[in-house]
């Protein structure tokens, strides 16, 4: 422990000099002071000053006068030598070496705060280059897009990637501007497929390109959940899916959701006819047939559809209306002639029934894709013997 000794306080062992007077620090021991009389003579004056204990020991005890005033011996302990200076003008102060000064303190202190505001700098610096890093989950997503990976391979496909962004908590913007690019990528190219399931003259897709469509739909939704007609389009696709897998109910509910979700599309509408077909809930299809019609009026599928309904139940007078309706609107048509075809040979009109299904087998029929040719030939034949018999009988 040091002090000073002029005021006395008391500072650790790394301060050199007093924050108050100046004054260099010492290692002794604080002065002990006890009350003792001396004089001291200020010029022709003589003024009486407590008695003090020296550095070196002396003192004048009390009681004794000494012949002349008391004075601290100078070869002793010549700083203690007390004179009017000493008591009424303020320390000189000595610079302190090597640079150091009063304000030691302070300038710790100061030392800190520059360290702390540079630690600040560095840290802030940090964060700023992390936010104008790329992200290398983004940077997989364009690479996907880019190289048209939208669903495979599993793992690294856009779309998985862009939902593992999404659920990270990616900013709007970060997201908005991958599905402005993949946007026309779900759609542009999936349209036609439905061309598949309205035009006569067109194959189904198999499972697999519908299972497509239904993925990419169902993503396009989730980018403009606000479109209706794309939920429709992701619903029927998925239905669709599950046609051909032969889950019809799951099929029925997707098609009734495409319909509830676009009121003015007839495809699901058709669907939904089709499925009660098979389901053998003819007067349900009808009433499903009749609203794709109201909405599709030159569409000559739900005619087929609602003729057949009328077939199953063997109500043949009222399914050949139908049947010519939309063979009328597709002439090359092949499955309304077949059906034609079998409603003529259950009314013994074997003359109509070879005729009609002699169209099936025209060169340019189309949509005999998915028929049994087989089969309908083997009735072709039969019509025309039968046709033959009657009219030789005749």
């Amino acid at each position: 422990m040091k002090f000073c000794p002029q005021c006395h306080s008391s500072y650790s062992e790394d301060q050199v000099f007093c924050f108050n007077d100046g004054a260099q620090l010492r290692n002794d021991e604080v002065e002990q002071e006890t009350v003792v009389q001396k004089k001291v003579s200020f010029g022709q004056e003589t003024v009486a000053l407590p008695n003090t204990v020296s550095a070196g020991g002396d003192f004048t005890p009390e009681g004794v006068q000494p012949s002349e005033p008391f004075m601290f011996s100078p070869q002793k302990n010549r700083e203690h030598v007390f004179s009017p200076t000493d008591v009424f003008q303020t320390p000189n102060f000595i610079p302190p070496p090597s640079g150091q000064n009063i304000s030691a303190g302070k300038s710790n202190r100061n030392l800190f705060l520059i360290i702390g505001a540079l630690l600040g700098a560095l840290i802030i610096g940090a964060v700023g280059l992390t936010a104008f890093r790329p992200n290398s989950l983004e940077k997989k997503l364009d690479k996907a897009i880019s190289a048209n990976r939208l669903f495979e391979p599993e793992g690294d496909n856009a779309y998985e990637l862009y939902r593992q962004l999404k659920n990270d908590g990616a900013d709007s913007g970060v997201l908005k501007k991958y599905e402005d690019r993949v946007f026309p990528m779900l759609t542009e190219t999936t349209t036609e497929i439905f061309n598949s399931v309205t035009d006569p003259a067109a194959a189904d897709h198999n499972l697999s390109e519908w299972q497509l469509a239904a993925k990419r739909f169902e993503w396009a939704s989730e980018i403009r959940p606000q479109d209706g007609q794309l939920a429709a389009k992701a619903a029927y696709a998925k239905g669709r899916v599950n046609y051909l897998t032969e889950n019809r109910q799951a099929a029925l509910d997707d098609w009734k959701k495409a319909a509830d979700l676009d009121k003015k599309w007839a495809l699901p509408l058709n669907g939904i006819g089709l499925v009660y077909n098979e389901f053998k809930n003819y007067d349900a299809a009808r009433t499903w047939l009749r609203k794709a019609i109201d909405i599709e009026p030159t569409w000559a599928i739900p005619y087929n559809n609602f003729g057949t309904s009328f077939y199953y139940q063997k109500r043949y007078s009222e399914s050949v209306e139908y049947y010519r309706k939309a063979a009328e609107l597709s002439p090359r048509w092949a499955r309304p002639r077949a059906w034609l075809g079998s409603v003529a040979k259950e009314m013994r009109d074997y003359s109509t029934c070879a005729e009609e299904l002699g169209k099936v087998f025209a060169p340019d029929a189309i949509g005999t894709a998915s028929m049994e040719l087989d089969k309908i030939r083997k009735v072709k034949v039969e019509c025309e013997n039968q046709a033959a018999v009657y009219s030789y009988g005749y």
